[in-house]
């Protein structure tokens, strides 16, 4: 759900003051008299959600850096504690990995399930 946002330009001799879900305030500049213009109610009811939107939500996956944050640690030791044990670069990972982890998935698990009531309207 999108608040509102103010910017400051004129649309067709009206000054656009800001702009919400159901409604758009325009300002005119010489009397400032409000006008108020409906819109949809709910976009989402009547623009579900399209296939790319939905496809990128599914896909979207915690980076190295969204891991690092998580256990505290940098990005190169994550990304070296992801390496073979047997390569002279691997380092151990960091050692509250497991709860780090857990809280990301976890994280994953709400978006998802988000998703699909999104795309259950």
């Amino acid at each position: 759900m999108r608040g509102l946002r103010v910017v400051g330009r004129v649309v067709s001799g009206y000054f656009f003051a800001g702009e919400t879900d159901s409604a758009r305030l325009l300002f005119r500049p010489a009397v400032y008299k409000v006008i108020y213009r409906r819109f949809s109610v709910n976009a989402r009811i009547y623009n579900p959600m399209n296939f790319r939107d939905a496809t990128d939500q599914l896909t979207d996956c915690p980076s190295h850096d969204d891991i690092a944050t998580a256990a505290g640690a940098s990005v190169q030791s994550i990304r070296q504690a992801r390496m073979d044990p047997d390569s002279p670069a691997y380092r151990t990972p960091p050692p509250n990995w497991r709860e780090a982890v857990i809280r990301l998935a976890e994280e994953r698990i709400e978006r998802l399930r988000q998703l699909i009531e999104g795309l259950r309207g």
